[in-house]
């Protein structure tokens, strides 16, 4: 067969076999089926797996939980009676908790409290992130401190009341009072950059080279290829009160408590909105390990799925070469019940990558 003819047969088949398989990825549906739930004395201030897919969650009734996969509570510690324990963070086999007691709570993965650490006052005690040699907690300060309690730096950052962010050597604190987010140096400390909004910043998240920033009313996406200058890919509005967030273990998801709302919302890597979930209380926290989402309500309760993808539905669309459905945004509430969303898969990624490798795009 002549060379050129062959190449455009080879074109023509590649680019109906893209939009077949970008059609049939449309198709698929997620929903949310509930496996456990656990009430206790005050709201799930914050919720995180570990590795293994252990639960690890911050109550509002001063005590630290952590629940194995399926639902029994293998430890329970509390702090001084009406010190809230603010936050809880998982890294390299242990969770660490934050108490208004001025301690950080430190358990390994199987819910053993291994220690107590001071962290010195009331300016450190309402968010925590774990890290290999110890933990940052902070409130109006952030402070490195190694897990013997020695502490390695402190900054004043503003106010900030969920756990920072880490990647590479920086760390990304959210400061609800300034209305920014900052960028410090993770060896020492320094404030390298400042990011300022327009409203109240609440929670930060990151996967690989993104970061997920959450303000009142919006969902920040950034590339961190330079970590010192995040460069904003979209941002999505609509929000109210974005409390909480989090990424699927993969990177592809975003999920967010969206508090005043009383939703779950979660948005794929593009910003499209392919899942909301309604509840008649406000949702506090969130958290993601492989196919399970937990959910903290301020009714006290909180709630563990697991996230199911349908069987891909028989579809009789005609091939065409309109694009159109691959930046369709499927997306529709659901009640109590939690009915089934339409999801737009990232074919696109797929697609480019099959194309460069048969040389036509």
């Amino acid at each position: 067969m002549n060379s050129k003819y062959s190449n455009c047969w080879l074109e023509m088949s590649f680019k109906a076999f893209t939009l077949t398989l970008a059609l049939l990825l449309v198709s698929r549906a997620m929903s949310l089926s509930e496996l456990w739930s656990y009430n206790s004395a005050g709201t799930a201030t914050s919720l995180t797996f570990s590795e293994n897919g252990n639960l690890g969650v911050s109550s509002l009734d001063s005590c630290a939980y952590v629940f194995d996969q399926n639902g029994n509570l293998l430890n329970k510690t509390c702090g001084c009676w009406n010190c809230y324990m603010g936050d809880v963070s998982y890294c390299c086999g242990k969770f660490g908790f934050i108490n208004e007691d001025n301690k950080a709570y430190i358990f390994y993965e199987n819910g053993t409290l291994w220690k107590k650490v001071d962290v010195g006052s009331h300016y450190y005690h309402s968010a925590i992130t774990i890290h290999s040699n110890g933990f940052i907690a902070c409130r109006s300060y952030c402070a490195y401190l190694y897990f013997n309690g020695t502490r390695k730096w402190n900054v004043y950052v503003g106010y900030v009341e969920n756990g920072p962010s880490i990647h590479a050597n920086y760390v990304y604190a959210a400061d609800i009072n300034g209305k920014s987010l900052c960028v410090l140096r993770l060896s020492n400390g320094a404030k390298v950059k400042e990011i300022s909004y327009n409203e109240f910043v609440y929670d930060t998240a990151t996967c690989s080279n993104y970061l997920a920033v959450s303000t009142l009313h919006h969902l920040y996406l950034y590339d961190l290829s330079d970590p010192v200058n995040p460069i904003e890919l979209w941002s999505s509005e609509g929000l109210n009160y974005a409390i909480h967030i989090t990424f699927s273990p993969d990177c592809r998801y975003i999920a967010v408590a969206d508090y005043n709302n009383k939703k779950l919302k979660i948005f794929d890597i593009r910003g499209e909105l392919v899942l909301e979930k309604g509840y008649p209380n406000e949702v506090y926290s969130v958290a993601w390990w492989n196919d399970r989402i937990a959910v903290g309500l301020n009714s006290n309760e909180f709630r563990v799925y697991k996230i199911v993808f349908d069987q891909i539905q028989n579809t009789a669309t005609t091939i065409s070469t309109s694009t159109e459905s691959e930046s369709t945004q499927a997306s529709e509430s659901v009640d109590e019940t939690g009915t089934q969303i339409p999801l737009v898969a990232l074919a696109v990624p797929v697609i480019i990558t099959l194309g460069r490798k048969l040389k036509l795009l």
